[in-house]
């Protein structure tokens, strides 16, 4: 096989001599390992490779995508027809601008390829798996019933036929184990995610460990009665399903649709001042961390929250040329739990890696400044609306404050609020720095959620 640079320079070229005006391919290939846990055991074990092309031809405002998998030069050729006849039958986009234009790329980022992480083999990923899953159930009356590890080592060029050549290589891993304590009838469950671009960073111990305590301690929980409103202190892990609001709120796709709450909102207070968030593209480990963004335009580190106050969207080169602005190297195709099929797909706009500005304070030190509130660790799923902000998440991990200490785990719950009310409500943010997916952020306490049974 050809190197990938190569190849998506061959394509562009095999796209001009058709006639098309503008072209960016973007080639990919990734060797993925994943384990899939069911019953305590491996259930599944996957190790496959891909190859592909991801190609954008312009027509005038007439745009085309295609896409396909490369293990054959005549493979460019079809992705390259296909395109052309998607565009020829497109309408045309008044608002399409051009594809990015080339700029000086250097620098070096630590800690975004792993050589160990890459060279792990699937029985390897079998092992470190059953590491956790082997810890969890030394407890009494502990199983693991779903379970998964995931490995992924990759690289990518892309190139567009305005001079923008950029190729990153990356290592990725994902875990998620579910424990499960029963006692008679009744249940309990503990649940631990990790991402990392390192497989040693991964303490497969602690995360048996860890599983099985949270289910034994759910095991106890009692059904929530009545209504608590109070300070409601979040673990990172489901922070960031509930902060995926500001990266819809700040993207300048939602800005020029009309959507994003934010809109003429430059320079004003979206947010309490203790609250402060950035986005760096070149963060050492970060899930998307990489000298340029998967269009080939260079990422950087900048302020999208500054002590409350809203001070940049994020643009992607498409809705940068609608806003008249510079792109800000926010396009992706890559994911952070799976980077499969990354090619296959245009670029979005979308953070690199948002960091919450940790403080100064632990959880353990946080909590005995709360008098009610109370402390969740999972959600069954964190979902917010993002335009109007409001949430009903149910809690399935949770543990209730009262004058400054933990008392009983509670199930049954739900937490209800506005989330860009509860923006301006930060009560704390915690010095517990975690990756987690794309976002880089700490245990945050928000006041004005409401606890409801």
């Amino acid at each position: 096989m050809q190197k990938l640079d190569s190849l998506a320079s061959l394509a562009v070229k095999k796209a001009e001599k058709k006639g098309a005006g503008q072209v960016e391919a973007f080639v990919f290939n990734s060797h993925i390992r994943s384990v899939y846990v069911e019953g305590s055991s491996p259930h599944l074990v996957d190790d496959k490779s891909e190859n592909g092309l991801g190609l954008k031809l312009c027509l005038g405002k007439r745009v085309g995508f295609a896409s396909g998998t490369l293990n054959r030069e005549k493979n460019i050729e079809e992705i390259v027809n296909e395109a052309f006849s998607i565009a020829k039958t497109s309408k045309k986009d008044p608002y399409f601008k051009s594809l990015p234009n080339p700029e000086k790329i250097s620098g070096e980022i630590k800690d975004v390829f792993c050589k160990e992480t890459g060279e792990i083999t699937a029985e390897g990923v079998v092992a470190k798996t059953m590491e956790a899953v082997s810890v969890a159930e030394e407890a009494k009356n502990v199983k693991i019933p779903l379970g998964m590890l995931r490995l992924a080592n990759y690289s990518l060029s892309v190139t567009n036929s305005l001079g923008v050549h950029f190729d990153h290589k990356g290592t990725m891993v994902y875990t998620y184990f579910k424990a499960k304590a029963t006692s008679g009838n009744k249940a309990g469950e503990g649940i631990e995610k990790e991402w990392s671009t390192r497989i040693k960073t991964i303490d497969f111990e602690r995360i048996g460990k860890s599983a099985a305590e949270k289910a034994l301690a759910t095991l106890k929980a009692e059904t929530f009665k009545g209504e608590l409103r109070g300070i409601s202190l979040i673990a990172p892990v489901e922070a960031s399903g509930l902060l995926f609001i500001i990266e819809f709120a700040t993207s300048s796709e939602q800005v020029n649709k009309g959507r994003s709450p934010w809109i003429d909102k430059l320079e004003t207070e979206v947010a309490n001042k203790e609250f402060t968030v950035e986005d760096d593209g070149r963060y050492p480990g970060g899930m998307r961390s990489a000298l340029a963004d998967d269009e080939g335009v260079k990422t950087s580190r900048k302020t999208i929250i500054d002590k409350g106050v809203l001070k940049s969207y994020i643009y992607d080169s498409y809705n940068a040329g609608i806003a008249g602005v510079r792109a800000t190297g926010n396009g992706f195709r890559r994911g952070t739990s799976s980077v499969e099929g990354a090619f296959t797909r245009p670029a979005v706009c979308a953070f690199s890696n948002m960091i919450i500005k940790h403080g100064r304070k632990t959880q353990e030190e946080i909590i005995p400044q709360i008098d009610r509130g109370v402390l969740v660790e999972t959600f069954a799923a964190p979902e917010v609306n993002p335009v109007t902000g409001g949430f009903s998440c149910e809690v399935r991990n949770a543990t209730l404050i009262e004058k400054g200490k933990l008392t009983k785990h509670v199930k049954h719950a739900l937490l209800t609020g506005n989330m860009y009310d509860l923006l301006k409500n930060v009560a704390y943010v915690g010095n517990d720095v975690k990756v987690v997916d794309s976002f880089v952020l700490p245990t945050i306490a928000f006041g004005g959620a409401t606890l409801v049974g």
